[in-house]
């Protein structure tokens, strides 16, 4: 144990013998405590986290005292360019099947073929978890910044071209060529600075009548089984400005929002 009373003692600029008087014990307590020689009962373990204003595992150095955590570029395409590995280990307990095909045949209701439009599709794999379960007829277009994403997508979908194509580019500018029954996006919204624009341009591409659907993962049931020290996953778990466009844009854009203890979805219809 790395007690690290003798580090926030000092921090504080107190002496062994002011902080023994706060906590009414000698400063020769005080300094077996710090010397490792005796430890602190469980109360007095409160008190001091309360005195220092940290937590229990700062105080007994399992957390460190200085926390820097910093989200990397995920709007950037260089970010993607080397995390093909990474959303392909994800995207293995990402759906449940038997849940996705009830949103496919229940919610979705789509039992036509159909042209689907996946924005931000990385190397496809919504669309290779997806396509099996709509009408043979169906298309599916993915667009994406990474070149390295869609290199391994070009390979994961190969013989089945008719069915399936890609193109290389942002998707806010991407011009309207053509119409789709089904835009879609998965976990993409987390990772653009502007989500409410990103669901107007996505409006753009609905044919009349046609869906949004926006499928952005639950942080708090993402993060279960994950540790990282000194971590409040508090923050991590929040997304505020993802939450704060999706209820402006849900306005203007959605007939519902729902949140599941998966998925938060925004299931749009009727442009």
């Amino acid at each position: 144990m790395d007690f690290k009373l003798a580090e926030l003692r000092k921090r504080r600029g107190i002496t062994q013998k002011e902080l023994a008087e706060t906590l009414l014990v000698s400063p020769q307590t005080i300094s077996k405590w710090e010397n490792g020689m005796t430890c602190p009962d469980l109360e007095m373990l409160v008190r001091l986290t309360e005195y220092f204003g940290v937590t229990t595992d700062m105080l007994l150095g399992i957390a460190p005292l200085d926390i820097s955590y910093e989200a990397a570029d995920t709007d950037k395409r260089e970010y993607w360019s080397e995390q093909v590995l990474y959303l392909q280990r994800r995207e293995k307990n990402r759906w449940n099947e038997d849940y996705l095909q009830f949103l496919v045949q229940n919610v979705w209701k789509i039992h036509e073929p159909v042209k689907i439009l996946d924005c931000g599709c990385g190397y496809g794999g919504l669309g290779e978890r997806i396509l099996p379960m709509l009408p043979d007829e169906t298309t599916y277009t993915g667009i994406d910044f990474s070149e390295e994403m869609l290199l391994e997508a070009k390979k994961r979908y190969r013989g089945n071209e008719q069915r399936a194509k890609f193109i290389l580019t942002d998707i806010m500018d991407y011009p309207v060529e053509q119409r789709y029954d089904l835009v879609i996006c998965q976990c993409v919204l987390r990772h653009v600075n502007h989500a409410n624009k990103m669901l107007k341009r996505m409006t753009e591409f609905l044919k009349p009548g046609g869906w949004m659907i926006c499928m952005e993962c639950n942080r708090e049931f993402e993060t279960v089984g994950l540790y990282m020290e000194g971590m409040d996953y508090g923050n991590i778990c929040r997304h505020s400005g993802l939450r704060a466009s999706v209820t402006d844009a849900g306005e203007r854009l959605c007939d519902c929002y729902e949140t599941s203890p998966i998925y938060e979805a925004v299931w749009t219809q009727g442009y």
